[in-house]
């Protein structure tokens, strides 16, 4: 270990980057190590394979990990119907086309949501060892976007079409609250020059994080363009996973006023919706241009007082005629939201202390969804937009992208670390000099080649894959 060590050490000669030539070396050596475990697993798939499969030939393919690039060598095989495959890349869940392992996936995606793609190739060369292009990035992004929202459809359809439950883990409570909302996007080569990305969060209450600072209770989170029938069928059915049927059936429903909100009323049976506070204070700001005319307005609409509320537009409107269509507008948005004018907690059988106003729906547009689409005059694609809403919903609802071994596969990693370890108790020296040809090839005086040469004459014993 003592050589390793001395590598680090001829690898600095700045030592105010000490730490990046140490990482090289590190990253250079596991990359190394990496190739010849992967390539050894692949000698040992050979020996189970189906009787079906023939080797056709050795092909490699690069692999990026967050520790760096490098190639391996893997056997191609033929199926009895012509397909080729390779072992190897199935176990590893390696997909076609990408080059990035599911952890480093995993890793970009929760980049390539907050930030511009450019940016998040950036973020990632500095701070790690494996280095994708912005475009890959845009590849992995997109293709699991696409596979979220192919799965969420399969879900939904498979609830509306055939009322078949999803999976769920059937909780009960008391009651959900749910808000939704809304925020355009630019749309670039469509026919539409703008989109509405919708979202709709739903949550069991609210839990004291700090004093006088409160936080959502089990936030349930989704996102997407879909049409307002489509969108609140993909909720029900994402509730679903989650809640007891019965759960659904006494929800309070909080939104701006935008029809495919109030549209969820009809949906969920005996739900209550609520008129967004933050947005009837800016109607009744807007239309009166007065702090006072506006203080009075809403009072009287949140008290229910739709005639009198409408008074008082009716009264700036006389003193200001240039108002008056705006005070108008105003007057129209509280009679057609006058069910939703009252407070909830007014409205509903046994309200407690617990329940609280609401309107964190606006806070979670920006955070969840305008801060990464909608700023900077980013212009989107639909699809592309639509499967950048389902990644920041998987995201948000704190879902893992990571990648399921199959039982079968399970069952061949576990014989070939047994192999493996077997051979690394008998002779760790020879077996991991045979599996690197790094150590005699042309650049074996580098620093990371002499530290893997050091690697492969300690002695292990025990070692455990």
């Amino acid at each position: 270990m003592k050589d390793v060590i001395a590598q680090c050490l001829k690898s600095l000669t700045d030592l105010t980057k000490w730490d990046e030539g140490v990482f090289e070396v590190v990253c250079r050596t596991t990359c190394g190590v990496s190739a010849a475990l992967l390539e050894a697993i692949d000698d040992e798939l050979v020996k189970d394979r189906d009787e079906g499969l023939r080797m056709i030939s050795r092909r490699s393919r690069t692999i990026v990990t967050k520790f760096g690039n490098f190639k391996v060598m893997r056997r191609m095989y033929r199926d009895r119907s012509g397909r080729s495959r390779f072992l190897l890349d199935e176990v590893l869940g390696l997909i076609k086309g990408s080059q990035a392992t599911h952890s480093l996936q995993a890793t970009v995606l929760k980049l390539a949501a907050t930030m511009p793609f450019r940016q998040a190739a950036e973020v990632l060369e500095e701070t790690s060892g494996g280095v994708l292009s912005h475009q890959m990035i845009h590849r992995i992004l997109q293709s699991k976007g696409a596979a979220l929202d192919t799965q969420e459809k399969i879900s939904t359809d498979g609830l509306t079409k055939d009322g078949e439950l999803p999976r769920s883990q059937n909780k009960k409570v008391a009651r959900l609250f749910v808000e939704g909302d809304g925020t355009f996007i630019n749309l670039q080569r469509q026919n539409k020059r703008k989109a509405e990305v919708k979202l709709i969060t739903a949550h069991e209450g609210w839990e004291r994080v700090g004093k006088n600072k409160y936080k959502l209770k089990d936030k349930t989170v989704l996102a997407g363009l879909d049409g307002a029938d489509i969108t609140w069928d993909r909720f029900t059915s994402k509730l679903l996973e989650t809640y007891h049927p019965e759960v659904l059936s006494n929800l309070v429903i909080g939104g701006d006023g935008a029809s495919w909100i109030k549209a969820g009323t009809s949906v969920f049976g005996d739900s209550t919706y609520q008129l967004d506070r933050f947005h009837l204070r800016r109607a009744m700001l807007r239309a009166t241009g007065n702090m006072g005319s506006a203080a009075k307005a809403y009072a009287l609409a949140a008290a229910g007082d739709t005639k009198g509320a409408i008074a008082v537009l009716d009264r700036v409107a006389a003193k200001e005629p240039k108002r008056e269509p705006e005070l108008k507008k105003a007057a129209n948005y509280l009679k057609t939201n006058a069910s939703g004018l009252v407070d909830y907690r007014h409205r509903i059988p046994n309200p407690n202390s617990d329940m609280r106003g609401l309107g964190a729906i606006e806070s979670n547009i920006d955070k969840i969804l305008a801060n990464r689409m909608k700023k900077r005059g980013m212009a989107w694609g639909y699809s592309g937009a639509h499967h950048m809403a389902k990644v920041i919903q998987m995201l948000a609802n704190g879902e893992s992208p990571s990648y399921q071994l199959k039982e079968s596969h399970k069952k061949i990693i576990k014989t070939v670390r047994r192999s493996i370890s077997e051979s690394l108790e008998e002779s760790p020296a020879t077996w991991l000099a045979s599996r690197m040809p790094a150590l005699i090839g042309p650049h074996q005086g580098r620093p990371w080649v002499k530290a893997l040469r050091s690697l492969a004459h300690i002695q292990t014993v025990g070692t455990q894959l």
